[in-house]
């Protein structure tokens, strides 16, 4: 969902399964879970249940767990959930 979402994956959540034909979804996922698991009926229960956590609430969390793994600081925050940006020098990319 989520490399759906980035658009990583443009297809409709019906053919979810066809995507995990080849992967290995044991290793993701754990033992017992194959592609076909996946379909757009277990997709649209997952959306729901994360709908109804409230997706703010769960970035936040996940926010904060990487911040404390990775030791990012937090002189300056600001949490908008809506948009995605990056600035700053990055040493990994190409100069014009």
């Amino acid at each position: 969902m989520i490399m759906n979402g980035l658009g990583f994956v443009w297809r409709p959540l019906y053919l979810f399964p066809q995507f995990f034909e080849k992967k290995a979804i044991e290793h993701l996922l754990g033992a017992g879970i194959e592609g076909e698991d996946l379909n757009d009926g277990k997709i649209g229960e997952v959306m729901d249940k994360l709908y109804k956590y409230r997706l703010t609430k769960l970035f936040l969390i996940i926010a904060l767990e990487v911040v404390k793994k990775y030791g990012v600081a937090t002189k300056y925050y600001h949490l908008d959930s809506t948009s995605l940006h990056l600035h700053g020098e990055y040493n990994n990319c190409l100069s014009n």
